[in-house]
């Protein structure tokens, strides 16, 4: 595993560039130009892609065509304070509105709607109510039968 960008958790963040993480797996906010981060952008990237179904979520062909598939899926944040302040976003960005993630992705082998419940809670648009990792692991899907 490449720890080029490493970091220890727990001290002050940035401001860090906004160009890391591979493509399909990167949060909304660094494509925005975020350049304070921290866990909340790994919690969206394990969602995208490892936790769902093992392949990426959102496979965009280009940056912009990556966030026009999270927008797609998540809706076009207008009312994401978080991400509306951000140096890339745009007022002009085509509004979508969100759709349920079972639209994207088939969670039917988890067999309730906990998988969807958990998914839509790690992709969040506002990292602040992102869940963490240590919250996730208390969420129903990893208690149901």
């Amino acid at each position: 595993m490449p720890m080029g960008l490493a970091r220890l958790s727990g001290l002050p963040s940035g401001p860090y560039t906004s160009e890391v993480v591979t493509l399909w797996y990167r949060a909304p906010e660094l494509f925005l130009g975020a350049t304070r981060y921290c866990g909340p952008v790994d919690v969206w990237s394990i969602a995208g892609c490892i936790f769902a179904t093992g392949y990426a979520l959102f496979p965009g062909r280009s940056v912009i065509d990556q966030l026009f598939q999270i927008f797609q899926c998540r809706g076009t944040p207008v009312n994401e304070p978080t991400l509306n302040r951000l140096p890339h976003y745009n007022a002009e960005f085509p509004k979508w509105h969100p759709q349920p993630i079972t639209d994207f992705v088939d969670l039917s082998s988890f067999g309730s709607n906990h998988a969807a419940d958990l998914l839509e809670q790690l992709l969040q648009y506002d990292p602040e109510r992102r869940l963490i990792c240590k919250q996730a692991l208390h969420h129903p899907f990893f208690y149901e039968n």
